[in-house]
């Protein structure tokens, strides 16, 4: 079924309604200025995209009859549909380009319209004036003569319109695909297609050339049936067949199709959102949202070796939503209660035979260890985020004396993919206390009834720590 102009045009409109009301839901996270190459920073990708919501990316005063565009590694099409007549003229050598402009078959058309016509006139006033001398009543083949001149000239009249008209089409055709390989910001195409004039009632000349076409071929029938003159039956078949000739000449150049394509090139280089290309929307839902672009020339006669591909690509962050990371690091506890209590025993100079269990400085001012920890913290648009944690570590002992440890706290994480962790809070390890219902400091016993490595046991008790740590985890694409 044949889809006139209008209807291509309103079908278009009512998808770009739609897209409009759905694309309104959507967050733009940043957009490319083109033409200037510059990014205009949103406060989206200042603050980050809220978690949940969804985001598009959008770059703007990008010709896309000129350039396809490729985002977040979809291959999208955002090409306008052109009519496959105007693709080829997309690809003609600009020499190829400027020939579709001839208009000699149509001119040629008029030419012979009108030398048909006054051969044919010529030739029944010939005849007519044979007949009355003779004493032949002509009078209405005089009149039918008269009729026939005379629309015959309103045809000859309006064919010359029209050829002009379609001269004047093709060259907003050329005009306008040159418009639409042009590569500028969509306010300068409006000021280009603005100077291309051809004539916008088109459609109402040729329909009347076809009405007047119709109007002779009847006053030739008519001359035709009121005379039995071979010559003259000859002359108006000849004639009446040379100009439908001509006349299909015209139909050839299939104008209308000419005029709904200018007509659709006008209304789509006029059409601001082919000149914004959209990345499909995505959720926020992770740690970063990123955009992949591919922007590749289309095949266009204008083509040089200025025009490269481009690809780029950007994150924007995501704010909101709590995550958890893993990292592993070295923790440091302070205070007396994260070092061992040490014992040593000595001789008593009053009792042979006993010692005394003294107490002995342990000068560490630090107690290392290595924890693996999980940090849990609402995503933050910024380089830097706070939030608690939560890990378990062994000291520096040999595996068979490994103690476990634990750790509570609060993070600062610095970093997007790669995480450097800062951790303060309380430290639980296993220490060295003496067992205080068997032994005390300072306290004389028998040499046979104590034991140096039994004195102490492990014991949990808190302390303050530090950590310093990295991200273990990677990043995942969705």
């Amino acid at each position: 079924m044949f889809i006139t102009t209008n209807q291509r045009i309103m079908k278009i409109k009512l998808l770009s309604f739609v897209l409009t009301i759905f694309l309104t839901q959507i967050n733009y996270s940043q957009e490319l200025d083109w033409q200037s190459g510059t990014f205009s920073e949103k406060e989206q990708k200042q603050k980050g995209a809220d978690y949940g919501t969804m985001t598009s990316f959008k770059i703007k005063n990008i010709n896309k009859f000129l350039y396809s565009v490729t985002i977040s590694g979809s291959s999208i099409d955002l090409n306008t549909p052109i009519p496959t007549e105007l693709q080829t003229l997309f690809r003609l050598p600009s020499s190829s380009l400027a020939a579709t402009t001839n208009n000699q078959n149509v001119d040629n058309a008029a030419i012979t319209t009108d030398k048909q016509i006054k051969n044919l006139n010529t030739v029944l006033a010939t005849q007519i004036s044979a007949a009355f001398a003779a004493g032949t009543d002509t009078s209405e083949l005089e009149e039918a003569k008269i009729e026939l001149e005379r629309v015959s000239d309103i045809y000859l009249s309006q064919i010359r319109i029209v050829a002009s008209s379609i001269s004047s089409l093709k060259q907003a055709r050329v005009k306008f695909v040159n418009c639409a390989q042009m590569d500028v910001s969509y306010d300068r195409m409006q000021t280009e297609i603005s100077a291309v004039r051809y004539p916008a009632d088109f459609t109402s000349q040729h329909q009347t050339m076809l009405t007047n076409y119709s109007a002779v071929e009847s006053a030739y029938q008519a001359v035709r049936n009121l005379t039995d003159d071979d010559e003259i039956i000859t002359a108006v078949d000849k004639s009446i067949s040379r100009i439908t000739t001509a006349l299909k000449a015209i139909e050839n150049e299939h104008p209308e199709t000419l005029y709904s394509d200018i007509e659709f090139l006008k209304s789509e280089l006029s059409n601001q959102r082919n000149f914004v290309a959209i990345a499909p929307p995505v959720q926020a839902d992770a740690d970063l949202i990123n955009y992949e672009i591919k922007i590749t020339p289309s095949q266009t006669n204008t083509l040089g070796p200025h025009k490269n591909n481009i690809a780029f690509d950007f994150d924007v962050p995501v704010k909101g939503g709590w995550k958890a990371d893993f990292s592993v690091g070295p923790t440091f506890s302070f205070g007396d209660k994260a070092k061992d209590e040490k014992y040593y025993l000595e001789e008593s100079t009053t009792t042979p035979g006993n010692v005394i269990l003294r107490n002995r400085d342990n000068n560490n001012a630090i107690s290392p260890g290595l924890a693996a920890m999980m940090h849990f913290y609402p995503r933050r648009a910024g380089n830097v985020a706070y939030g608690g944690m939560f890990g378990v570590g062994a000291g520096f002992q040999g595996v068979e004396d490994a103690d476990l440890s634990f750790y509570a706290g609060v993070s600062v994480i610095l970093g997007k993919r790669e995480k450097i962790i800062a951790s303060l809070g309380i430290s639980y390890l296993n220490v060295n206390r003496i067992k205080s219902d068997e032994f005390k400091a300072d306290t004389e016993y028998e040499s046979a009834n104590i034991d140096l490595n039994n004195v102490t046991e492990k014991v949990l008790e808190g302390s303050f720590f530090l950590s310093i740590s990295y991200a273990i985890s990677q990043a995942k694409v969705k």
